[in-house]
Parts: structure tokens; sequence; C-alpha cells
């Protein structure tokens, strides 16, 4: 007998998986852009080739992307789950650089985590600048946006 989640006391497994699988899909389908993002990321398609790197399943985030309305924006999508491993690893970073046929010194990487993005970015020798809606820590030094 498996214990149960939390203290909801549900041992059963397939119940506790369609229950995981409910929360996941609603909380995702709340999703909205921040304020004017979809006119930023209109603006940058329209003169640059734009792809996102995103820690977690690939399926999860590219349903994000859908929910939220901004899938279409981008022309390349790498999660971590397609390459073994997650930002601040450099692996994924490569991954869409080589994608988009693009250098580091060509390239800027917006992101909304210092510890995942900022430090992904620093760590391909691209720029980064912070997009901290959440009002985030600040970083320790040495991973600031540059």
């Amino acid at each position: 007998m498996q214990p149960p989640i939390g203290n909801f006391g549900i041992s059963d497994d397939n119940l506790r998986d369609e229950l995981i699988e409910r929360h996941r899909v609603e909380r995702i389908s709340r999703l909205v852009p921040f304020h004017e993002s979809e006119t930023v990321l209109r603006d940058l398609k329209a003169n640059l080739p734009l792809a996102i790197v995103a820690n977690g399943a690939s399926n999860t985030q590219r349903f994000k992307l859908e929910k939220a309305g901004v899938d279409d924006y981008f022309s390349v999508f790498v999660a971590s789950g397609d390459v073994g491993i997650g930002k601040p690893d450099p692996l994924p970073i490569r991954t869409a650089l080589e994608r988009l046929q693009v250098e580091p010194s060509e390239a800027v990487m917006i992101g909304n985590s210092y510890s995942s993005d900022i430090k992904g970015a620093a760590s391909v020798g691209i720029r980064s600048i912070s997009c901290n809606a959440d009002d985030n820590p600040r970083p320790e030094a040495g991973t600031e946006p540059t």
C-alpha cells in the first residue's frame, strides 16, 4: 500500500495521478500573459527569430504557451525534458541557439528566474534581461542581468 498524498489520505495510485493531472490542467488553464507581452512578442517576431527555453516537461510547457496564446510567436521550443537537463545548465540554451542558427553574441535571454535564466545565459555567454514580474528575490553577486 502506498502512503497517502499529504493529509488527504489518498492511497490509490490512479486516483492520485488523476487528481494531480486535473490540478495541473486547471492551474495552467488560468494562465494569462503579462500586460503588453503579446505586443512585445509581435514586434520582436517581426524582426528576430524567437525561442522558448523552458524547464520542465515538454507537453506541460507547450500547454502553458498555448493556453497563454503566445505559442505562435516562437520558431524554436526547447524544454529541459527534451534534452535531459534544465537551466542553468548550458545545454538547453545552446540547443535553442543551434536551432535558431544564432551565435551567443547575437542573442539575448529574457527571463523571470535569476537562478535558471540569468545564470543560464551567463553560462553560455549571452546577454540577459530580467523580467521580474513576480518580484522574486534579487540574486546573489555575480548573477546580475547583463
